[in-house]
């Protein structure tokens, strides 16, 4: 057969090839505009067209899909971009490349618990081994595959193999999967002689190649077990990594160790505190500490914790740390204001990523704040205290504030969604201005105080913020929110305006929402309120924000059924 293309096949091929690369193009442009989505899939095409055209891109293409994956810490789909460079290396005969992507593939389907793709790494690892001629890997990625759901047709391959090239089976493993590095954990090699003949000088070598053990002989059937102790971190390598042997014809064998299979997680420490004694009306910080005691930066670190409506929260450094490297310690800070005395139980859980872009979740013992028993006077703010005036407005909003944690809860949408479900809703508008604060102490507290409501968006410039929510009632009914800020000659406008299909009861839930927000403001800062906003200049400031903004600008063009009337650039309904 002429292995030369035909003219039509040549043809094909270059605009394959053409195709390929202007996906390439667009993938990392899009991963430099920070869409890392979207340059995923577009990277996991252009790998298929690179391989229909025999084009070892392929593989360059997934790679690059996997650090898309990783920024967005999903494993699963890390794990599938390494499965594909693994299949694609082995397709173009890239044996070592295909047990090496194929691991990788493995370490992060664990994470993701797929155990179908994970047995599906250990036949691809199997077929390569084969290839490559080392049987004793084969069989042991073909035992490790059956381990995981039973196959007759991987079985009989084990047992084909075993006949071709008998080897000495060997399994190296831990006493746990999952080590916390620092800490010390047993390891154990198994040597069984799974051969008919008896295999003779066994030695078993270090990772500088130097013997550590020897046994003189094995019977058919026979097994010896080794064990040993190691302190996991991210670098540490086990202590033993080949076997050599002869058979019965003295030839001489050797097999590597494949190391255990663990996840190092690394060690940090957690620590909540209290800087000052509690007292009811009296500010304080409580701090959650992190410290990295690990050999490895960790990233993407955040705080989950749900403080209760008694206790006032202003973030001060927020709910996120980008990195903590090692021996470094940061600390989440938050300036807290108890309303009741009484014992509050505070349960923070720290999320982080290590160097891999593995996620890892820490629980902490429950958190026990106690406020002290004497109530507070009336103490200018400037002490650190609340006055009894506004503790009171403050106390009486919390009766309503847990209202509304048991009405209103989390309704995720999109903020498409939004602009279309606004429209046939009624509204209610409330809005005021604060003197003695500014833009970032209030978005704060918006943002803290809105938490029964879903965050749908927030666009902020330098003197304007605009965050949009949703929720759902008890009794099933869609409640959006929209809350603008406008910062200028020292003074914070503040503007709320609520949605729903219901009219009842509307106009007293936006102006409770509003005060809640207004008087942890003034409790927490030296604010005070200066003016009611009337209406019209209400909608007048919601308007410029909101046009600002552009909310809805491209779902008009993509929905004629969206009706320039009742647009929020016009009417600002959202």
């Amino acid at each position: 057969m002429d292995k030369q293309q035909s003219p039509a096949n040549a043809k094909e091929i270059k605009k394959t090839a053409k195709e390929m690369e202007n996906l390439a193009k667009k993938a990392e442009k899009m991963a430099k505009s920070g869409k890392c989505a979207e340059a995923a899939e577009i990277y996991q095409e252009a790998a298929r067209l690179a391989e229909s055209i025999n084009d070892k891109r392929a593989v360059d293409f997934c790679l690059e899909e996997v650090q898309c994956n990783l920024k967005l810490g999903k494993d699963f789909n890390v794990g599938w971009a390494y499965k594909s460079a693994a299949f694609y290396s082995f397709s173009f005969s890239d044996l070592n490349n295909t047990i090496s992507f194929a691991n990788k593939a493995i370490d992060y389907f664990t994470h993701a618990g797929s155990l179908y793709a994970i047995q599906w790494c250990y036949n691809l690892m199997g077929q390569a081994a084969e290839k490559m001629g080392d049987y004793n890997l084969a069989i042991k990625n073909y035992k490790k595959s059956l381990d995981i759901e039973y196959s007759e047709e991987i079985e009989k391959r084990i047992h084909d193999i075993a006949r071709i090239a008998p080897h000495l089976s060997i399994s190296h493993t831990c006493e746990s999967n999952v080590v916390k590095e620092g800490e010390k954990v047993k390891m154990t090699l198994t040597l069984r002689n799974d051969t008919k003949e008896t295999l003779s000088d066994i030695r078993i070598l270090g990772v500088k190649a130097n013997v550590l053990e020897n046994v003189a002989s094995m019977k058919p059937g026979e097994s010896r077990a080794l064990s040993y102790m190691i302190t996991p971190s991210e670098n540490a390598k086990p202590l033993y990594a080949k076997v050599e042997w002869k058979n019965a014809r003295g030839e001489r064998m050797e097999s590597e160790i494949e190391p255990p299979r663990m996840c190092v997680i690394p060690n940090i420490d957690v620590r909540p505190y209290l800087r000052e004694k509690l007292e009811v009306g009296k500010k304080s910080y409580f701090v959650v500490s992190v410290s990295n005691n690990s050999r490895q930066p960790i990233g993407d670190v955040n705080l989950v914790m749900n403080f209760p409506v008694e206790i006032k929260v202003d973030p001060v450094s927020g709910y996120e740390i980008d990195k903590i490297n090692p021996g470094e310690e940061k600390g989440f800070v938050f300036k807290i204001l108890p309303t009741v005395t009484g014992k509050t139980v505070l349960k923070p859980t720290v999320s982080f990523h290590d160097l891999c872009g593995r996620n890892f979740i820490k629980d902490m013992e429950p958190f026990v704040l106690e406020e002290s028993l004497k109530q507070a006077t009336t103490i200018a703010d400037s002490d650190g205290q609340a006055s009894k005036e506004n503790m009171d407005k403050l106390n009486y909003t919390q009766k309503f504030r847990r209202f509304l944690q048991n009405f209103m809860h989390p309704k995720e949408i999109s903020e498409h969604e939004y602009v279309k479900m606004k429209a046939g809703f009624r509204s209610a508008i409330k809005g005021y201005t604060l003197k003695g604060t500014n833009i970032k102490t209030v978005s704060s507290h918006v943002l803290e105080e809105c938490r029964d409501f879903a965050p749908v968006a927030g666009h902020e410039f330098d003197n304007e913020r605009l965050y949009l929510f949703s929720g759902e009632s008890s009794d099933g009914d869609t409640y959006l929110l929209t809350c603008v800020l406008r910062e200028e000659d020292g003074l914070v406008h503040v503007a709320f305006k609520l949605y729903s299909s219901k009219d009842e009861e509307l106009e007293n839930l936006a102006e409770k929402i509003a005060d809640i927000v207004k008087y942890t403001v003034i409790a927490m800062s030296l604010a005070t309120e200066i003016q009611k906003i009337e209406v019209s200049e209400t909608i007048n400031i919601i308007d410029s924000i909101v046009q600002r903004s552009k909310i809805g600008e491209k779902i008009r063009k993509k929905d004629k059924n969206v009706d320039i009337k009742d647009s929020i650039v016009q009417r600002t309904d959202l």
